[in-house]
């Protein structure tokens, strides 16, 4: 009886942590579409801000994900995606738990894409205002060179417009 009820609470723990994690996810992916629409702005203090906010709500995460380990540890389960997930097999098919994971990845996967649509608009932004700032500084296209990440390197800046 004892390690029914201690394997009771333990899927209690589990649950209760999936449903922080989603928590978070759900706040880290507004966090994100609201980044998206201050990329599409020019005052950098509220972007500031909210990287901040979003860095917090990663951080978080990562500590449900330790505490979420432990509980699977106890369980006598692999600490890590593998032992979850075998865990949630041995439920039944609509166990909310299983329900709950489901729920957390697809949320998981909405913030993977709305980041990478960030990252986008921030190396379409950088490409803007470097080419922005090579037509100030009057830099041909044949004096710039590419390194191995495949950013632009100018070899040098004469001709400014600034001296004009």
């Amino acid at each position: 009886m004892t390690a029914t009820l201690d394997m009771r609470q333990l899927e209690q723990s589990l649950s209760h942590l999936l449903e922080g994690q989603q928590t978070l996810a759900r706040q880290l992916l507004e966090l994100l579409c609201q980044e998206y629409q201050l990329l599409q702005g020019t005052e950098p203090g509220p972007l500031n801000n909210l990287t901040l906010e979003k860095q917090r709500r990663i951080e978080e995460l990562e500590q449900t994900v330790g505490d979420l380990h432990g509980v699977l540890g106890r369980l006598g389960l692999s600490p890590d995606r593998q032992g979850l997930e075998k865990f949630l097999c041995q439920l039944e098919p609509g166990a909310p738990l299983r329900e709950r994971w489901r729920d957390f990845e697809q949320t998981l996967g909405q913030c993977r894409q709305q980041n990478e649509i960030n990252g986008g608009v921030l190396t379409l932004s950088r490409r803007h205002l470097s080419n922005a700032l090579d037509l100030l500084y009057g830099v041909k296209a044949e004096q710039k060179s590419y390194g191995r990440s495949g950013q632009s390197h100018t070899s040098h800046r004469t001709g400014s417009l600034g001296r004009a």
